[in-house]
């Protein structure tokens, strides 16, 4: 997208891409090309394709084990020769083929420093389709008063919320969205940017109320999270009155429908919607029936487990105080206790913890994170070498033992 945007900016020519619009179909055919622009003027069709270097099979970037197959009669050579098909199907009907492989764009946008800007600027930005982990901005804690310095007849209390786990009680998607990028379709779904029926992931661009104390939306900035009322003030970190225009104030970026709501209800105002994934449908776990929710029965267990591994309180030295911790715990968190089972135990209540903490952030792990493999024979080595699903960017020998791959 970032390509066919700035060869409509250099060229000065329109181009229909999944930016902006439906990708084009070549007539009599199911086959969708990356852009297209009709010059009406020389009565001419171009087809603009932008090729990924893995996924076409690009002869510079993997030049060894192109027949090796990736998946059940696929391979390098195959998806290459399938792209050259295309193409000639394309220059066949008359279309003028402009391509470009993916290393050579990266290669273009290392040595032009235009190019570099131009995919720095906002309303760029907002051409690229959205990424889920885009609305992945994670958290911050901050206190609100430093210190307090307490006055006569007052008195400080500390209030500590033992085993909130949202992942319980929290509204989740099912199935797969419906990804909306047209403007006729979002306009059908969000009329006059009312976003109260989606359910899922939004892009757009909202204007932050002038007065808030504690804003709502995130933007990444400066390498942190920041919860700000204006970019601009953001980006100069201006701590002076705010003077800037709505437009230079306003915010783009993607977050998930049930902050936007809370945003909006906070006086935040959609200005722009640019993509959407809605999920027509969800589940949330209800404490009145007990039912709902993809994580229930899984919190449920452990939280039981960490109770149980907690031991007795301290208040609990008669056998109907225990007996009352139990039904307390029962009419609270739906978990019925085992009492013969309650005693501390240091390890299985760190297991129960673990695995209760580190529950949603599985969800959230990339698997595209740089590995090391320690390697120790010449056939391991190769066959990291070639493997297509792997990228090699470093080989260490130590004392010509063993060989360490960083992929």
């Amino acid at each position: 997208i970032i390509w066919l945007t700035w060869l409509e900016q250099t060229q000065n020519i329109d181009i229909v891409h999944a930016g902006k619009s439906k990708e084009h179909t070549i007539e009599g055919t199911n086959i969708q090309i990356d852009g297209y622009h009709y010059d009406q003027v020389n009565d001419r069709k171009y087809a603009f394709q932008f090729q990924g270097c893995y996924w076409h099979g690009c002869p510079l970037c993997f030049t060894t084990e192109r027949a090796r197959e990736i998946n059940k009669n696929d391979s390098l050579y195959a998806r290459y020769e399938r792209t050259q098909a295309i193409n000639g199907l394309l220059t066949g009907q008359g279309y003028i083929l402009v391509e470009i492989w993916e290393c050579e764009f990266q290669a273009m946008i290392n040595n032009t420093p235009e190019l570099q800007a131009f995919i720095e600027r906002d309303d760029v930005k907002v051409c690229v389709p959205m990424d889920p982990r885009d609305a992945f901005y994670g958290g911050s804690t901050g206190n609100i008063v430093s210190h307090y310095d307490v006055k006569d007849g007052e008195k400080m209390n500390y209030y500590d919320v033992c085993s909130l786990y949202p992942c319980k009680t929290g509204k989740y998607p099912l199935g797969h969205p419906e990804i909306l990028f047209d403007p006729e379709d979002i306009e059908k779904l969000c009329p006059n940017n009312d976003i109260s029926r989606v359910e899922g992931l939004i892009k757009c661009t909202v204007l932050p109320p002038d007065s808030l104390y504690h804003p709502v939306l995130p933007m990444k900035a400066h390498q942190k999270l920041m919860f700000v009322l204006c970019r601009k003030c953001c980006q100069l970190q201006n701590n002076q009155e705010c003077t800037h225009t709505d437009s230079e104030g306003q915010l783009t970026g993607a977050w998930v429908s049930c902050e936007l709501h809370k945003a909006v209800e906070m006086g935040y105002r959609i200005k722009k919607i640019y993509e959407v994934w809605h999920y027509s449908k969800t589940t949330q776990y209800d404490p009145r029936t007990g039912k709902g929710g993809l994580f229930a029965g899984f919190i449920n267990q452990f939280v039981k487990l960490k109770t149980e591994a907690s031991g007795w309180p301290a208040s609990c030295d008669t056998p109907e105080a225990k007996a009352a911790y139990i039904r307390e715990i029962e009419e609270k968190s739906e978990i019925k206790l085992d009492p013969d089972k309650i005693k501390y135990n240091a390890g299985a209540r760190a297991v129960a913890k673990l695995m209760l903490n580190s529950l949603w952030g599985k969800f959230a792990q990339r698997a595209n994170m740089d590995k090391t493999a320690v390697l120790y024979t010449y056939e391991e080595l190769y066959s990291f070498l070639f493997d297509v699903k792997k990228i090699v960017t470093g080989c260490m020998f130590v004392e010509n033992e063993s060989g360490d791959a960083d992929t």
